[in-house]
């Protein structure tokens, strides 16, 4: 039991001791938890203050945050979050307006990629020139766009956070770089224009000081750019011009452009003309200098004053021309009281043989040289012109009297007499002059030409190298020639030309050879015209080329219906102008006659004279052998009258030498018409050529030809020129066979 107390008594004690460390620890425990309570509390107090924060954080964070999304969404610019290798973690939309891309598209690729690559390395070397000091760096490249077009980029970058990467924003400036490239252009296009100008070009300021000038003003002064900085305003311009100059110079400071002409002396000491143009510069409204355009236009002033001179003056003499001639004559009508003066109206006879014979330099000589001796025989204060060709008018003013005209007159008529050495050869020829008075002849200039004009015709037609007074008897001849020329343009047109045709005889035989066709022109009331009188006229008017084919190809038709109605054939000779010879085609102008009328070329003979010939010896030649080609006779019709050669002579391809009737009418009673036939036959028969004589009139004659073995001949001794119908009859009549002992032929 004791044993059982006692152990009751030790558990109790136990327990007692058990309950005592357990009091113990709570009391402790109690301490501890007080304590802890404590750190609890302030545990708690302190997570409250840091939870409150943290919800302050991210409210402020949350904001944040929509600030950025709605700048990252908003945003015009692009806003890029990019890596240290240009890899793109964030980007704002605006990206999908600018590039074309939307922010997928472009979020995890490099920049690089949609940057030209010619790019790449400067924007690489500008973001890796970001240090601590220079957190900030902006640079311009270029980004090819989704659509294939290029934008350009203005970058402002910066460090962020402490990963190696940067935020950067980037603003389209392709307007604004496209506007610069434009204005850029523009200035370097404007700078060309300035530098490279074929005219000089310089800037002053208000003061007139030279701000700057292009090369053109230096090669135009021989200044160079710094001697022209130097230079006063005014050293350039001629003293005599200076203070124009300034006024120009000042109206343009008061806003209005200025042209005008001066002149400048070079470096060099040569003062040449210019045409000058000065321009305001204007800045925001104002006038703040003037621009200087000069151009050199000595040469174009020197051509202008060259054609004025030749407005006014004959450049081959130098002589007033028919404007200024016109010009004096109608001041000294206009004065009052106009004193008598008087017009002689001058032609030098053969010039134009001279021009074919020796040649347009030795023509144009020969003018100079008249012009000269005319100036020399005149006062000095009367006009000497020329109107052209080789036509000359002196004006005689304040004459004295009639006679003294006569006696200018004569000594102009003795001055072009003399002899002129033109390049080796001693040339004389003469003038016709013909004169008006005023006012006696005319109160006008073209009633004054006019009238000396056909006093001269007159002395011309008359007895060239002569001089006439005008009478008004000389305007109804005019009056008819013109009315001739008039009539003869439509003559052709009205049928109004006739062939008649003389006989050409071989007085050996009777037999008719040949014929000879001569053109007649009846006139409706002037009755029938014979060749003298209207072939020179057609020949002025330049219709005798249509004339002269008519006379061939009617000639050759006549020719061809005789031989169709089995007469006897004969050559039919044809008379062919000087203009038709040297004219080129000449021969296919034939051709087309004969393949017209059928006529053979041998039943054609040509006849042109020495002077016709020798007009366009050159051309004639080359038209005769090609003639001679074909088949055609050639005679030279009245030998001995022209001008021609032996040595010409012998080189043409002719066939026949018809002996001009001048020498044949006198023969029997003039020794030396008679020697000058009978050498003539005999160089003919030397030559192997042919021999005509023509207007044989007397049975002595053709016997004195005879005798001499010339057979060939023609005259009123066999008929003169017969209408066709007769000739017709007369080749029907025997056989084309005439009695050459008979009296001449009676023709109606």
């Amino acid at each position: 039991m004791k044993l059982i107390d006692e152990r009751l008594v030790q558990g109790l004690k136990s327990d007692l001791q058990s309950a005592q460390q357990n009091a113990l620890r709570a009391d402790t425990l109690n301490k501890t938890l007080d304590v802890n309570r404590g750190q609890l509390q302030e545990a708690y107090q302190r997570t409250e203050i840091e939870l409150a924060q943290r919800r302050l954080a991210e409210r402020h964070l949350t904001a944040a945050m929509e600030v950025s999304q709605t700048i990252m969404h908003y945003s015009l610019d692009v806003i890029a979050l990019i890596d240290s290798a240009g890899e793109v973690h964030e980007i704002s939309n605006s990206v999908s307006s600018i590039w074309g891309y939307n922010r997928d598209e472009m979020t995890g690729r490099s920049l690089g990629e949609f940057m030209l690559p010619e790019d790449l390395p400067g924007s690489i070397a500008a973001m890796q020139t970001m240090a601590p000091d220079a957190p900030l760096i902006n640079f311009e490249n270029r980004y090819r766009r989704k659509d294939g077009s290029v934008v350009y980029m203005l970058w402002n970058a910066t460090a962020f956070g402490n990963q190696g990467r940067l935020i950067a924003i980037g603003r389209d400036i392709t307007a604004i770089k496209h506007t610069s490239l434009q204005l850029e252009e523009s200035e370097q296009r404007l700078r060309s224009l300035f530098d490279h100008h074929t005219d000089a070009v310089f800037a002053r300021d208000l003061n007139g000081s030279l701000i700057e000038s292009n090369p053109a003003l230096e090669r135009l002064t021989l200044y160079s750019s710094d001697e022209l900085m130097l230079l006063d305003k005014r050293s350039l311009v001629i003293p005599q011009e200076q203070q124009c100059n300034l006024d120009y110079f000042g109206a343009a400071l008061n806003g209005v452009p200025q042209n005008f002409r001066s002149a400048l002396e070079r470096k060099d000491g040569s003062v040449i003309e210019v045409d000058i143009a000065y321009v305001p510069t204007i800045v925001n409204g104002q006038v703040v200098g003037v621009y200087g355009i000069v151009r050199d236009i000595t040469a174009a002033a020197n051509y202008e004053r060259h054609i004025a001179y030749l407005a006014t003056h004959d450049e081959l003499t130098g002589l007033p021309n028919r404007t200024l001639l016109g010009e004096r004559l109608r001041h000294v009508i206009e004065q009052r009281h106009a004193h008598q003066f008087a017009i002689l109206f001058m032609d030098l006879n053969r010039f134009k043989m001279v021009n074919d014979t020796l040649g347009h330099d030795k023509g144009d000589l020969l003018l100079k040289m008249t012009a000269n001796r005319l100036r020399n025989a005149v006062r000095e204060g009367d006009t000497v012109a020329r109107l052209g060709g080789d036509e000359f008018v002196v004006v005689l003013e304040n004459i004295e009297s009639i006679e003294s005209v006569s006696k200018v007159a004569n000594d102009l008529l003795n001055a072009v007499a003399q002899p002129f050495q033109l390049g080796g050869h001693e040339l004389t020829i003469s003038t016709s002059i013909g004169c008006s008075i005023y006012p006696k002849d005319g109160a006008d200039v073209a009633t004054l030409l006019k009238h000396a004009d056909l006093a001269m015709y007159q002395a011309k037609e008359l007895n060239p190298g002569t001089f006439r007074f005008f009478n008004p008897a000389m305007n109804v001849a005019m009056l008819e020639r013109l009315l001739a020329e008039s009539d003869l343009k439509r003559a052709l047109e009205r049928k109004e030309l006739e062939l008649y045709y003389q006989p050409r005889i071989d007085v050996s035989t009777g037999f008719i050879v040949g014929v000879e066709a001569l053109v007649r022109w009846r006139h409706p009331e002037r009755g029938l015209i014979g060749p003298d009188d209207f072939i020179p006229i057609a020949e002025e008017l330049g219709i005798i080329g249509e004339v002269g084919e008519w006379v061939l190809n009617t000639a050759c038709s006549q020719n061809r219906a005789w031989q169709d109605a089995g007469l006897l054939p004969v050559k039919m000779a044809v008379n062919i102008s000087a203009y038709q010879i040297s004219e080129a085609g000449f021969a296919d102008v034939l051709l087309r006659g004969l393949e017209a009328s059928g006529l053979s070329p041998q039943w054609l003979e040509l006849e042109i004279t020495e002077t016709s010939l020798m007009k366009n010896i050159e051309a004639s030649v080359v038209n005769l052998h090609e003639l001679k080609r074909i088949g055609i006779s050639i005679s030279i019709d009245d030998f001995g009258t022209g001008y021609s050669s032996l040595a010409y002579l012998k080189k043409l391809p002719i066939d026949t030498l018809k002996i001009d009737k001048s020498f044949i009418s006198d023969l029997i009673h003039d020794a030396d018409d008679a020697s000058i036939v009978t050498a003539t036959i005999a160089l003919a028969h030397n030559m192997g050529l042919e021999v005509v004589a023509e207007g044989v009139t007397t049975s002595a004659q053709m016997e004195f030809l005879v005798d001499r073995n010339c057979n060939a001949m023609q005259g009123y001794l066999f008929s003169q020129a017969i209408p066709v119908d007769e000739l017709t009859q007369v080749l029907k009549k025997n056989l084309g066979r005439m009695d050459v002992h008979r009296s001449p032929v009676a023709v109606s």
